[in-house]
């Protein structure tokens, strides 16, 4: 069957009767392209019929299917057409049907016209909090504990912090976070993944732990310090100021 993928007839013959006593709560999709399809089946009855059929379609830098965090894919697509909809009723093979690429007319990313499709390119956002939070949070942590404010290994890091300098969410660890004081100069260093975003990480200054404000007096300067890491150097002035705190505030949204 694989080498007959890009044959409508053969995808349609690979409806086979499930071995079940109620074959109507099954629907079963197939997907082809040349040299190979896939089959897939669901017993949720009630959530795909009469449901708007969407096509997604993904480009991989390793010809390989999309991983979890999507960190794969190269551009995208997302399609649909009218009268796209799942069948009802009749259990399959009597409800197959065929759609294909020349009907869509509705684009969500990339878009169309009368000869072929055109994928969205991805934008080099960098590495996501969603995407680190997936690969790093083990089931040692529950779901409601692996959100950007939380704290769940306790040493005061909350985990959009633990997500900008690298470190490890779910170990009490050393903090890779340094503060001197050289006349009336404050400097803070410290590391951050080179992969994330420039644009989500700020330092705020207070003199009374209430009113936090960007200081256009601050320098922030980055080099390179290994192959993942960089440092970035704050330098702020302390003149004139009674007593001043800083913080750094990770908006894992952007900017």
């Amino acid at each position: 069957m694989a080498g007959q993928a890009d044959d409508p007839q053969a995808l349609n013959d690979a409806w086979v009767s499930d071995q079940s006593d109620d074959d109507s709560r099954f629907i079963r999709t197939l997907s082809g392209q040349q040299g190979r399809f896939t089959s897939t089946h669901s017993r949720e009855a009630g959530i795909f019929p009469g449901k708007k059929i969407y096509l997604w379609i993904f480009k991989t830098n390793d010809n390989n299917i999309p991983t979890p965090d999507l960190g794969n894919v190269e551009a995208f697509g997302l399609y649909s057409a009218t009268g796209w909809k799942f069948p009802t009723n009749a259990p399959p093979p009597a409800n197959s049907i065929t759609v294909t690429t020349s009907q869509v007319n509705e684009a969500y990313f990339g878009s169309f016209d009368s000869s072929a499709l055109q994928l969205m390119g991805v934008p080099a956002t960098g590495l996501t909090y969603n995407a680190w939070k997936n690969a790093t949070f083990t089931g040692e942590t529950p779901l409601d504990l692996q959100d950007p404010l939380d704290d769940p290994d306790g040493d005061d890091l909350t985990n959009s912090l633990e997500f900008l300098l690298g470190t490890d969410p779910e170990d009490f660890s050393d903090i890779p976070i340094t503060t001197t004081i050289m006349g009336d100069v404050a400097t803070l260093t410290y590391r951050r993944v080179t992969s994330i975003p420039a644009e989500i990480d700020q330092v705020e200054v207070s003199e009374d732990w209430a009113l936090w404000s960007i200081d256009s007096s601050i320098t922030i300067s980055t080099q390179p310090l290994d192959e993942p890491h960089s440092l970035v150097t704050v330098t702020i002035p302390l003149a004139g100021r009674d007593r001043c705190f800083a913080q750094i505030v990770v908006n894992v949204n952007g900017p």
